[in-house]
């Protein structure tokens, strides 16, 4: 089944799915590998090279979960809501809890501050469960501006929807 052209907000379909970028997490995968090797040079040297590799070393099981079984990382959207794949559970959202997407920067994650999509107005998530982050196949305003659009079509057909205009 083809997938929907993102980048002309085509929402027609029943459902989408957005998966891992693949070349993002193998760099990450590389990255973190390079970071133990050279934990493992220093290690006799400073308690920083054990730390490295303890951090780094158990990382890399992350990552190569999530290159070796992508679609439980992937962001699906359906008439109901979406869910939000993680390495250990998803994390599914009903259209009638979200009252928009917008782009945010976040420090919290690791490596400096990043763009992700923010959840407003979803109180049953806690804040850092509160973003998407920028993981997917898909440039990151594509998956906003989809979001939305979906949040649109599918939030104001639930019974029980609070209105919000």
């Amino acid at each position: 089944m083809a997938q929907p052209d993102i980048r002309e907000g085509v929402v027609a379909a029943n459902e989408l799915t957005f998966h891992i970028d693949r070349g993002k997490w193998l760099l990450r995968l590389f990255g973190c590998a390079a970071f133990v090797v050279v934990g493992y040079l220093i290690r006799e040297e400073s308690l920083y090279g054990w730390l490295g590799m303890a951090f780094f070393g158990v990382v890399i099981p992350v990552y190569l979960r999530a290159l070796l079984v992508p679609h439980s990382m992937a962001l699906h959207l359906d008439s109901e809501g979406f869910e939000i794949g993680s390495l250990v559970r998803t994390k599914r959202i009903r259209w009638a809890d979200v009252q928009c997407f917008e782009l945010d920067r976040s420090g919290v994650l690791p490596f400096g501050g990043t763009q992700v999509i923010r959840v407003v107005n979803a109180q049953h998530i806690h804040a850092i469960e509160n973003t998407i982050d920028n993981s997917y196949d898909a440039p990151l305003i594509d998956i906003m501006h989809i979001l939305n659009e979906w949040r649109k079509r599918c939030g104001s057909s639930n019974p029980g929807r609070a209105s919000s205009s």
